[in-house]
Order: C-alpha cells, then sequence, then structure tokens
C-alpha cells in the first residue's frame, strides 16, 4: 500500500505464493540499508523446502521495493540465503554492514547467524554446531531453546557500554538477550 492523505491506497503485491503452514513462517521484514526489502521465510513445515531453490520457503528473500529482483541476487530470484528453519530477526551490524539473523531451531539449536548472500545454513541436514561442507554453522546456538524472535543492533548514545551490541527478544522464557559481538570481519559473539 502507499500512504495518501493518512490512509492506506494503491495496494500492490510485490511477491505472492510464498509457502505457509501453521508454524514456521518466518514474517519478518525490514528494509536494509542498500534500500532493499529483506523478507524472512520459514520452512513452512516442510523441510525439503529449506534446501529447495526453486522454493521461497526456508529462505531470507531480498527484492526490490517494486518487487522484482536485485541484480545482485545470487540465483537471479529474490533468494538471498537459504536452508534456514524459521527466521525471525533481522538487523545490519552499525559498523560492519553485516545481516544478522535470529533463527528458531528444532528441539533447542535456536542460532543467530551472519548472513552471506548465497550462502546455505543448513537446515534440514544440520544444526546448532553441527558442521557440514558448503553449509554454515551458526555464531551462537541455544540449547534448550529460547526461541528468537526480533533482533536489532543498538545504535544511540545513552548506553555507551551497549554500543553495537545484538539485542534479540525470545517467547521462550520472555527475557531480552543481550549479545556483545565483534566489529572485526571475523564476526564473532564475544559474550552474552
Amino acid at each position: 500500500y502507499r500512504e495518501a492523505g493518512s490512509r492506506l491506497a494503491e495496494r500492490v503485491v510485490l511477491l505472492d505464493n510464498i509457502p505457509a503452514a501453521r508454524n514456521h513462517d518466518g514474517g519478518r521484514l525490514r528494509f536494509g540499508p542498500d534500500g532493499l526489502l529483506y523478507i524472512t521465510t520459514g520452512d513452512a513445515a516442510d523441510t525439503g523446502l529449506a534446501q529447495d531453490l526453486g522454493s521461497t520457503a526456508g529462505k531470507i528473500l531480498r527484492i526490490n521495493r517494486d518487487g522484482t529482483t536485485p541484480r545482485g541476487n545470487p540465483f537471479g530470484s529474490p533468494i538471498y540465503s537459504y536452508g534456514h528453519r524459521n527466521p525471525q530477526g533481522l538487523d545490519w551490524h552499525p559498523v560492519t554492514g553485516d545481516l544478522w539473523a535470529s533463527e528458531h531451531g528444532s528441539i533447542g539449536n535456536d542460532e543467530v547467524n551472519a548472513i552471506d548472500s548465497g550462502a546455505n545454513y543448513g537446515w534440514p541436514q544440520i544444526e546448532g554446531s553441527q558442521t557440514m561442507a558448503g553449509m554454515r554453522t551458526p555464531l551462537m546456538s541455544f540449547s534448550p531453546a529460547i526461541a528468537p524472535s526480533g533482533a536489532s543492533f543498538y545504535r544511540a548514545v545513552r548506553f555507551p557500554l551497549f554500543a553495537n551490541n545484538l539485542f534479540i527478544g525470545t517467547l521462550r522464557g520472555t527475557h531480552l538477550l543481550r549479545q556483545v559481538v565483534d566489529s572485526s570481519p571475523e564476526r564473532r559473539i564475544l559474550s552474552q
């Protein structure tokens, strides 16, 4: 929709037919520093879709404001990264500009990942601290589950000790998780 006179008008569908289910639907929308729209989608309770580059389920998508695919997308489609179970939080590191995401795991193994264009984050082949060639292991994983939801880096100045820390709201235990993040190219979580 476009806002016109404090009302919504000019409805346009930007992207359609994203698989959905009762669970694992992702659903976070954020405009990135590049002006593009990023969309998280869960595997729609069909684990095979996360590895299927013909499906938009289990992915982080990136589109232009008009719904078209940006030239720099790695697969010539809206898919930016894949192999996700149910990504929820998205934000960009204030210093490095790297995209970070929080994601629900299966029976624990909730994850925090630094997201790279074209990378495979492994679901359902790997999760948590597991490894496999060609797949990314998260920077942090949590078992038992914390059910991570929204994620945001602290950019304000009122609390200098929080500068560039990643805060993640959790659905299990209903707490706010603070992660001190290294701003070097290694992209490490220093403490929580």
